[in-house]
Formats: structure tokens, sequence, C-alpha cells
């Protein structure tokens, strides 16, 4: 039986013996005596056991069940495993690849620099990427005075060599790798591609297309409209009550 001894603020004593509570208070010179019945608590322990474990499992972690009360004793189906237990690493599935592992390149033939990049970057996604840069480039930097001039396959091969250079070769301005004097000159950039032509595919290189921005753009809008219409239902009903 639980026996608890409380003083409150205001000089009362409460002493809980089980359920019940004696109020021992002063009052002109001697004390009176109440008691009241208060409600058995319960721990929220039995609750949170009948939340995780299985059912019939919980009754009895909550009823004691012995030596080793709270704890799973079932067998059937899925237990409560402690951390002295060994991890059992489930059957892996098979590697069956459709190729065999490793890199695909002939050890005895011989591959240009040129050959090597295009097993990351076909002509197929090159050719993607132009029509993107051609689209975006005339829709926004086409004028009357200086209208768009189309990309090809080698103009973008000159650009990505051109941004692998440069990762490479490090100048302080992007002038300088255009740079002709007899103090500093780079003969790479000026061979390759101009510094106007690489500046132009800079501003235009767009990887998507512009019907596609078009639908997400339309998607974005959407759902921001559609976010408004609920505030403003919300804000409605609330004004309504």
């Amino acid at each position: 039986m639980e026996e608890t001894l409380l003083l409150t603020s205001n000089h009362l004593i409460q002493i809980r013996i089980g359920s019940r509570i004696l109020l021992a208070q002063p009052a002109s010179g001697h004390i009176e005596w109440s008691s009241r019945t208060v409600p058995q608590e319960r721990s929220p322990i039995p609750q949170l056991l009948r939340e995780v474990l299985p059912a019939g499992e919980d009754q009895e972690a909550e009823d004691g069940g012995g030596e080793g009360a709270g704890m799973s004793t079932s067998t059937s189906g899925e237990r409560w495993h402690d951390d002295d237990v060994q991890d059992i690493t489930p059957p892996q599935p098979t590697f069956r690849p459709t190729r065999s592992p490793g890199p695909q390149l002939i050890c005895t033939a011989t591959y240009t620099v040129l050959q090597l990049f295009q097993l990351f970057f076909t002509n197929s996604i090159l050719q993607t990427i132009i029509q993107n840069v051609n689209d975006f480039g005339s829709t926004h930097y086409s004028t009357p005075t200086n209208p768009w001039i189309d990309v090809t396959l080698q103009d973008m091969f000159s650009f990505m060599s051109m941004v692998l250079y440069m990762g490479v070769i490090k100048c302080c301005a992007f002038r300088d790798y255009w740079r002709q004097s007899k103090l500093y000159s780079l003969p790479f950039p000026r061979r390759v591609i101009t510094d106007k032509k690489f500046l132009s595919i800079s501003w235009a290189l767009h990887l998507s297309s512009l019907v596609a921005d078009a639908e997400r753009a339309e998607e974005r809008h959407s759902s921001l409209r559609s976010i408004l219409q609920n505030q403003t239902t919300v804000r409605g009903d609330e004004g309504s009550l």
C-alpha cells in the first residue's frame, strides 16, 4: 500500500494511503480531519504495451507474468528481440547481369578521346540538347539586328571541350582565354571556338524543351491556385461562423 505525505503552500497536510486521502488543516487551535476517496491512477505503460505487442501478449505483460514480466513469451508470430540477439542476414538475391560486369572496352583496341567521351554523351543526347538550346536562343536571344544562329553538333563539341579546358587551365578573367599578346596567349581556345560563340551558347544553354517548361509552369501555377482557393474557402467558412 502506497503512503504519501504532502505539505501544501496553505499549510494543508495531505496523507495518501492507497486510494484514500486524509486532509489535516489547522483551524481555531485544533486539527480537523477529513477524508475522501480518489480514483486509482493507472500507469500508462500497459497502454503502450498494447500498442506495441501483438494480441494476447499485452495482457500477459500487464499482469506481470512472473519472472521476466513485461517481456513477450509467445512463440507464435514475431516477438521482441533484445540487443543481445544476433542479427540474421536475409537471403540475398542472385545477381545475374545481362552482360559481364566491368569495362566494356576492348583492351587491345585503340580509342580516341572523342570516342571515350561519346560513351557518356552520345550523339542522340547531344542532338536533344542542341535542339533545346536553339529553341531557347531563338526565343530569348534573337533580335532583328542580331538574329540567332543555330548551334551545330560541331559547335557543341567545341563548347564542351572548352568547358573541360577551363576546368584544367585557370585564368583570372574570362577574356584571358582569348587574349592575344606577346607575353600572354593561349592557342587552344582561339583554335576551337570564338569567345562570342562560347558566350552565346552559355547564355542559351537549356537542357529541357520549352514545351516541357510550359507544362511544369502550368502545374506549379495550378497547385498554387488550388492552395489559394482552399485558403479562401477556409477563411469564408470561418467568417460565416
